[in-house]
């Protein structure tokens, strides 16, 4: 059936574990997936940690001219994201 990603969030408050398979890890689905994971927590979410990945940062001297949807999508929800040192997942 070919590859699937799973997108996953673990809410180190409550342990509540949301997750979703897509079949390919675009930018889109990084970003939808984050809107969805903040309307279904009933709190503010403050901090996500996440890789280091096209799907959630701009590569370090590429892409300046874009805006980044999950940076957006971060910064209308007031979130901090943090990004995992290279090779540390």
């Amino acid at each position: 059936m070919g590859k699937a990603y799973l997108f996953v969030v673990v809410d180190r408050t409550s342990k509540f574990v949301p997750s979703q398979l897509y079949r390919k890890a675009q930018r889109e689905r990084a970003a939808e997936f984050l809107e969805n994971v903040q309307q279904q927590l009933r709190y503010q979410v403050h901090t996500v940690l996440t890789d280091n990945d096209a799907q959630f940062a701009k590569r370090p001297g590429k892409e300046a001219y874009k805006p980044h949807r999950f940076n957006g999508i971060c910064h209308r929800f007031g979130i901090e994201n943090r990004l995992a040192r290279t090779l540390h997942p």
